[in-house]
């Protein structure tokens, strides 16, 4: 057997080639996005589309659980999609030069992004407002939705084509540099979140306030695409960022039964001078470095096996951009039935999944938008 990935028939570097763990690990990770939104849709726990023109709200104890299961999974999951994109950039920077590269990507990042905020979401919005008995233009203020990651993917990838210079990395990576990097993010996260805070939009609604963390983790996956750092995740590396990730969460429960107990507002954790805040910086530094990288080793180890079929692997990022639509459109249809917030939330979260990879992989396997997404 291969103990480079655990697997006999692995490529030995990651992104010279496709990898059934990456392309699995990316299909879990979108489905957790659309089953994470379609909650908090019916919630106060974040911001989404239709969290504001929501008719019915779950109630106190689910959204504890929500907060629990969702939480974690909240403040790690882009800096993930972006550690992923992270290791797959450099060969293929490398296999079409930078030019072609970020053509490439102004093709297949830049038009949804364009397609979505001036055709295809104005009228979702129309419809949502006409929902709530609200006015106001379908076309302004510019709203990104989700498809603000698609945005921040395109910035880092075009300034790592324009980098591109040779930096002194260590030939081995620890769990001291992982630790470092963690207290680095920690310490940037809390500074820039005195003046942005984590529920703010910031502009354009990027989520400037997790820039730290997504920086980052997609120069973690880069740098480990180079120096060879993760081929494979070495066994005695993920168990230290396991305890690592264990702690962050841990810390995450405690933080918030501190605030429960000590009554402290809620806006603390979220940014400012706080000592909560900075406590919430600190455990999303451990959780998101050291998570990342331990889903990496169980992807490798679990998920490795050839995808049969591949539909919802080429349908992910298609699925990743119509989300809002179908997610939407399924709230909108129940919003005249008469029932609580968690059936609607289960109904909506659990088709909205199955509707958005069969919708994606139509569009990508029927219709000339396949050439982009």
């Amino acid at each position: 057997m291969d103990q480079r990935v655990g697997r006999p028939d692995a490529p030995a570097r990651v992104g010279q080639a496709r990898l059934p763990y990456l392309d699995r690990l990316k299909v879990i990770l979108v489905a957790g996005v659309i089953f994470g939104h379609a909650w908090v849709g019916y919630s106060d726990l974040g911001s989404w589309a239709y969290t504001d023109i929501r008719e019915v709200t779950i109630a106190p104890a689910t959204k504890t659980v929500l907060e629990v299961v969702l939480g974690p999974f909240g403040l790690f999951a882009i800096g993930l999609f972006l550690f992923v994109a992270g290791l797959v950039t450099p060969a293929s920077v490398d296999r079409k030069g930078a030019s072609r590269f970020i053509r490439d990507r102004l093709v297949r990042l830049g038009l949804p992004i364009l397609g979505f905020l001036v055709v295809f979401w104005p009228p979702v919005r129309w419809a949502m407002d006409r929902a709530a008995g609200r006015s106001r233009s379908a076309f302004w203020p510019p709203d990104l939705v989700h498809l603000w990651y698609a945005v921040v993917l395109l910035l880092f990838s075009i300034a790592y084509a324009g980098w591109r210079r040779p930096l002194r990395l260590p030939a081995r990576l620890t769990a001291t540099h992982l630790q470092l990097l963690a207290a680095v993010i920690a310490g940037l996260s809390f500074l820039v979140r005195i003046w942005l805070p984590l529920d703010g939009d910031g502009p354009l609604s990027l989520h400037m306030a997790q820039w730290p963390q997504f920086v980052g983790l997609f120069a973690l996956g880069a740098a480990g695409a180079r120096r060879g750092w993760f081929d494979p995740v070495p066994a005695r590396l993920a168990r230290s960022c396991a305890v690592a990730a264990i702690v962050g969460i841990a810390l995450i429960g405690l933080f918030a039964l501190a605030a429960a107990l000590a009554g402290a507002p809620v806006t603390d954790f979220l940014g400012g001078a706080h000592w909560a805040s900075l406590a919430v910086a600190a455990a999303e530094g451990l959780l998101a470095v050291n998570l990342s990288v331990w889903v990496l080793f169980l992807a490798q180890r679990h998920l490795n096996e050839p995808v049969p079929g591949g539909r919802a692997v080429r349908g992910a990022y298609a699925a990743f951009v119509v989300q809002g639509h179908v997610l939407v459109a399924l709230a909108l249809l129940l919003r005249p039935v008469p029932v609580w917030a968690e059936p609607k939330g289960l109904v909506v979260s659990v088709a909205g999944v199955l509707l958005s990879f069969g919708l994606g992989w139509l569009l990508v396997s029927r219709t000339p938008l396949g050439r982009i997404l």
